[in-house]
């Protein structure tokens, strides 16, 4: 299938184009951005080592010189493309976020607007009112629907409350509405999250100014729906997991079992730390540290642990393993009602206005020429965080 597209993988931003290799758009202000926190790091550590060389121990000293000289990463967070071509991306480093877009070329980088108040995500373009929608990641762990103009501003928050409100997409048309998928947060007494509830779509009527539910399921999350001109609903449906720990007669049992075990790990932690800082050697050496390789992604509002993720263990021939499980599925739901499940595995996707779908399980790039066809390979790709269709210059 002749399909451009974007997608980001490993925190960078790529662009394939059909029958070329894929090219990686790099960040001017990202990369300036990264070299000035190095460099106020490194003033720092400089500052605190003359301070501190006579009341801490050297191999303290040395992990805190090596902790400054490691560069915050740049991170791309969602991309998309208008109805011209033009592209547009966020990226964070650090508290630092932004929003950008590149010349007709898709080489020189313009900035829209940056600051650490909030981070932008999950980006879209409105065909006619040149507006952008997206989402303002708060730092209490909220997030907001937020809409700003293209030529650039600070994005307005159009949603507000207790809630976790993501991946806006605007109704095709003359109406000005955007669908995206909503939870409530529910706290403890302290005013921590302890736990969400299921996420459900919810469109927003500009014109009518209300806000109405086009889907919900207690045992399911709702994710990044998408709208069609015919009236078609596209969202991913995953299992709902309840966030909140249930404490069981057996659990309690395990722990009160485990408690010697685990004070005398914590006191041999204790004084293995002050080993290791006053001498550089631990107490005992029991070979090779093998360094443990996390995989965990921010995947629609929750930080997920991809490794404890169940996988799909019929894998046929030629297939690559999935980073979520097959029941995670691309679900069209067309306008009188009917429900299909398209796709099977599914992490991201996107649909074009002639009906064509890429979408990814994490590893792999597939196309889907329309609901009813047969998936076909586009690209293998490690961890696959995002993708976005591009529109032909």
């Amino acid at each position: 299938m002749d399909i451009d597209f974007l997608y980001i993988a490993g925190d960078k931003l790529h662009l394939k184009l059909a029958g070329a290799p894929y090219r990686i758009i790099g960040s001017e202000f990202g990369e300036a951005t990264q070299a000035r926190m190095l460099q106020i790091q490194r003033r720092n550590i400089f500052r605190n080592q003359s301070t501190m060389a006579n009341r801490v121990p050297p191999q303290m000293l040395k992990q805190m010189e090596e902790q400054a000289n490691t560069p915050t990463p740049v991170k791309l967070s969602s991309v998309c493309c208008d109805d011209r071509g033009k592209i547009y991306y966020s990226l964070n480093v650090g508290d630092v976020g932004g929003l950008f877009t590149l010349d007709k070329d898709r080489i020189k980088e313009k900035r829209l607007y940056h600051g650490s108040e909030f981070l932008i995500q999950h980006l879209h373009v409105h065909e006619r009112e040149e507006l952008i929608a997206c989402t303002t990641q708060q730092k209490d762990g909220t997030a907001n629907i937020a809409i700003m103009p293209i030529d650039g501003a600070r994005p307005n928050d159009i949603t507000e409350g207790d809630s976790i409100d993501l991946a806006p997409y605007w109704l095709p048309g003359i109406n000005k509405a955007l669908v995206y998928q909503s939870a409530g947060i529910a706290r403890n007494p302290q005013g921590f999250a302890i736990n969400r509830s299921p996420f459900r779509i919810e469109k927003l009527d500009f014109d009518a100014g209300d806000i109405s539910c086009l889907a919900e399921d207690e045992n399911y999350d709702f994710l990044e729906p998408q709208m069609t001109a015919d009236g078609a609903l596209y969202y991913i449906r995953r299992p709902y997991s309840n966030q909140r720990q249930q404490t069981s007669f057996w659990s309690v049992i395990k722990d009160i079992l485990l408690l010697p075990l685990r004070l005398a790990n914590t006191v041999y932690q204790i004084l293995n730390f002050f080993a290791v800082t006053f001498t550089g050697k631990p107490l005992m050496k029991v070979g090779e540290a093998q360094p443990s390789e996390e995989q965990k992604m921010q995947v629609w509002g929750d930080l997920i642990d991809l490794q404890k993720l169940p996988k799909n263990k019929n894998l046929k021939e030629g297939d690559v393993p999935a980073l979520v499980p097959n029941s995670w599925q691309l679900i069209c739901r067309t306008a009188d009602g009917t429900e299909k499940a398209l796709a099977d595995g599914v992490l991201y996707y996107d649909v074009a206005t002639d009906g064509s779908i890429i979408y990814t399980n994490g590893n792999r790039i597939y196309s889907l020429a329309n609901s009813t066809a047969k998936p076909e390979k586009l690209l293998d790709h490690q961890l696959v965080e995002h993708l976005a269709i591009a529109i032909k210059l």
